[in-house]
């Protein structure tokens, strides 16, 4: 499995997205594994812009990108984790692991009843009580999702 980072340039008149002239979006959509990641920079059309793109075939990423002009590949998983968290904004992703207990608290707010402490605790997501969980962006967090 292979990271590839291609550079993004914005055209001087219209402003649209010119990628390295080996980015090819239909080849990239067949061959690519999960989503394309865009970093900061490239949602506020600025220098620096790029897109981390997944492949399965580390053949296919060596023969067709490897060394071309506005393409980076990155060398393992770590190196993809450190591009999402430098490249994109650093928002934890929150999950509910209590489910059954956050419909209670929201029924609760529903009706207008009182909230104990453990029912407030339970939706921070930096307490130990269960309910709402933080995790840190990562590759495997954007790719291998449900």
């Amino acid at each position: 499995m292979r990271f590839v980072e291609f550079a993004i340039a914005f055209g001087p008149e219209d402003g649209r997205y010119q990628y390295p002239a080996v980015y090819n979006a239909r080849s990239i959509e067949a061959e690519k594994s999960g989503p394309l990641i865009y970093n900061d920079n490239s949602r506020r059309k600025r220098s620096g812009s790029a897109v981390l793109v997944r492949f399965e075939d580390d053949a296919l990423v060596a023969r067709k990108y490897q060394g071309e002009t506005g393409v980076r590949v990155l060398r393992d998983e770590a190196a993809a984790d450190a591009w999402i968290l430098a490249n994109t904004q650093d928002e934890p992703l929150d999950t509910i692991d209590d489910t059954d207990r956050f419909l209670l608290i929201l029924a609760k707010q529903a009706v207008g009843a009182t909230m104990t402490q453990d029912d407030i605790d339970s939706t921070d997501p930096t307490s130990p009580v269960p309910g709402v969980r933080r995790k840190r962006k990562t590759a495997a967090g954007f790719f291998d999702r449900p």
